[in-house]
């Protein structure tokens, strides 16, 4: 059986600091070395709690992560909503300073 010796807890340790540190570019890499990790599991067979328990924290990091991931969806969908109505301000204080030079 392959040694995985804490790695699952080490990639969701990770996992939760970009999450927390909104390094959402840090993911797909992240996601590469996961899905490596996985199938290793896969492949050293059976089942035994610790390795379960380690599964339950990565899946949980994972649910925390994309919580995350909606959150700061949903802030630059709201700030993008403010810059879109503060525009039209913008350009009529760009025709006014125009129409004074």
């Amino acid at each position: 059986m392959p040694q995985l010796d804490g790695s699952m807890a080490a990639h969701a340790r990770r996992l939760l600091a970009i999450a927390a540190q909104c390094r959402w570019d840090h993911l797909p890499a992240l996601e590469a070395d996961v899905d490596g990790l996985l199938k290793r599991c896969a492949a050293a067979g059976g089942s035994d709690p610790e390795r379960n328990a380690e599964l339950k924290n990565l899946v949980h990091a994972y649910e925390t992560t994309i919580r995350g991931l909606a959150e700061a969806r949903d802030a630059l969908g709201r700030r993008m909503a403010e810059l879109n109505e503060k525009r039209d301000g913008w350009m009529a204080y760009q025709s006014i300073s125009e129409n004074d030079a």
